[in-house]
């Protein structure tokens, strides 16, 4: 923690580092989960995925993952919401941390 600084960066790094982000489409036949990088690490596929068109099922899966990496972007703001409230994050920071993650969008 600097002198001026009411958090410890490397505190909020780690809780950064840890948020992954998770979606399942309508009905069920597809779910995601994203790590904390963005990139899917779990595909899972219901059993009755089989009497789906391939191009539907494609399409789902996409729109899955999209819907997914968007969660983890929804958990990343609410953390760092939750880390102003508890710590104080400058304005400068917040601003910078939420221009990224919109930049992300």
């Amino acid at each position: 923690m600097g002198a001026n600084d009411g958090y410890d960066r490397e505190d909020l790094a780690r809780a950064l580092d840890d948020v992954v982000g998770e979606a399942r489409s309508e009905g069920g036949l597809v779910s995601v989960k994203v790590d904390s990088k963005g990139r899917v690490a779990r595909v899972w596929l219901d059993q009755q995925v089989s009497g789906v068109s391939v191009d539907r099922l494609a399409e789902a899966i996409a729109a899955v993952c999209a819907e997914a990496f968007n969660n983890r972007l929804d958990r990343l703001a609410d953390l760092i919401a939750d880390y102003d409230r508890t710590h104080g994050l400058g304005l400068s920071l917040l601003d910078h941390l939420h221009t990224s993650i919109d930049r992300l969008r």
